[in-house]
Order: structure tokens, then sequence, then C-alpha cells
């Protein structure tokens, strides 16, 4: 499974829009391997949807542009 990237508002610096990313993995238990999901914030600002897009395809994650911090940001 690949890894989605979805842009939030930071935690750290109010107002400002970074992007989590998400990955499905498989964890070995004593009955065997689980389903789990590894989510990860990066606190790398993003500056507009076309720059998001252009994070997402250099690090070849999927990118899902919805929600409250994707339509605060301009096109370009």
């Amino acid at each position: 499974m690949g890894t989605s990237m979805h842009v939030v508002w930071s935690k750290k610096e109010p107002g400002q829009v970074v992007y989590e990313t998400y990955k499905i993995v498989a964890m070995e238990k004593a009955d065997g391997p689980e389903p789990a999901v590894r989510s990860r914030r990066h606190e790398v600002p993003v500056r507009s949807r076309a720059h998001a897009a252009e994070i997402a395809a250099d690090k070849g994650y999927e990118l899902f542009g919805e929600g409250e911090a994707w339509e605060s940001l301009p096109e370009e």
C-alpha cells in the first residue's frame, strides 16, 4: 500500500499549513500479522495546492486535497 498525504494546520505555528502522512503497515503479533496505521506530521510549510502536489509527487505520496487547511491554500 502507498502513503497518503493530507494538509493540516500546524500545531507549532498557528495559522500555518503543514502536512501529515499515513501508511498502513503489517505489525507482527503472536497470532500473525495485523494491519496498523503509521502517521507522521511533517512541520514543513505548504504554500499552495501546487506546492502540496509537488511535495506529494517528489515523495511518491497520494495527495488527498480536502478539508479546512486545504481549502485555505491558494492554487499557486
